[in-house]
């Protein structure tokens, strides 16, 4: 997902894409507003995407 960074507006787009496509991309769309969100609420660095912490068990 993160490998992919590509402006929304931007976003090439296929003729072959399926609903299936359609929705993992929706979804995603979902996930990164709410990470937003979270970080603009608790600041940055809060959540990371499988990241463990240092020193961890």
């Amino acid at each position: 997902m993160l490998l992919d960074l590509v402006d929304a507006n931007r976003e090439q787009l296929s003729l072959l894409d399926t609903t299936e496509r359609d929705a993992q991309r929706d979804c995603n769309h979902r996930l990164m507003a709410v990470l937003d969100e979270l970080t603009g609420k608790m600041g940055k660095s809060t959540v990371r995407l499988g990241v463990p912490r240092k020193n961890a068990a």
